[in-house]
């Protein structure tokens, strides 16, 4: 199964306030052995004069923001990225994109909760997308949780190291690697199948959760 794992970093929790950030990194599940920083992705950035954003999501964002701020400054930015602030040239850099990865003509989106990313930048993506979008939580949840796990408590137990980098493109290269763990650890998925009594994870699964 072809698929898009997203990300966005916000000016905040609430879809109101300004996107800042999205990426968008293609898996091929018949293809794991890819490393993932080989994948192919997009990244964008959202350039505007003035953010509404909450005071934690400026700081959090605060390297993304000398970012923008530098490039309006000289126009000097990442080579990788497109910077607009223009909804309609994010969507046509996007469709650009889709058409050199060859991509299918309804997507299938995976992220950690796709809903809060897909209500700031869904509709900037200029393709249908499957509603049933995968959500790496689901595989990592245990019985004793109070609701889903976050993406640290996610890494923490597939073994993926690092910390939570909070940046749109290692954020949906990391939705990858828990996908990629989960599908590959036999140990994984049986204690998941018996301890939660919800599904379990297999090749076959994967596009119904």
């Amino acid at each position: 199964m072809i698929y898009f794992s997203l990300d966005t970093e916000t000016g905040g929790l609430d879809s109101d306030l300004d996107w800042l950030e999205m990426a968008l990194v293609l898996e091929d599940t018949a293809k794991p052995d890819t490393p993932v920083e080989s994948l192919p992705y997009i990244r964008v950035v959202n350039v505007l004069d003035t953010y509404i954003m909450t005071p934690f999501a400026a700081h959090l964002n605060s390297a993304l923001l000398k970012e923008i701020a530098d490039y309006q400054k000289d126009a000097n930015g990442r080579s990788d990225t497109v910077y607009t602030g223009v909804d309609d040239v994010v969507s046509e850099a996007i469709e650009e994109w889709l058409c050199e990865c060859k991509a299918p003509d309804v997507l299938n989106i995976a992220a950690k909760n796709p809903a809060f990313d897909l209500g700031f930048v869904g509709e900037l993506i200029p393709r249908r997308y499957r509603h049933r979008t995968i959500d790496p939580s689901i595989l990592y949840v245990e019985h004793t949780d109070p609701c889903l796990p976050d993406m640290m408590q996610c890494k923490i137990r597939g073994g993926v190291s690092g910390y939570v980098a909070h940046e749109a493109l290692e954020d949906a290269r990391d939705v990858i690697r828990l996908l990629r763990k989960a599908l590959s650890d036999s140990s994984l998925s049986t204690t998941f199948g018996r301890s939660n009594g919800l599904m379990r994870v297999g090749d076959d699964k994967l596009s119904r959760t």
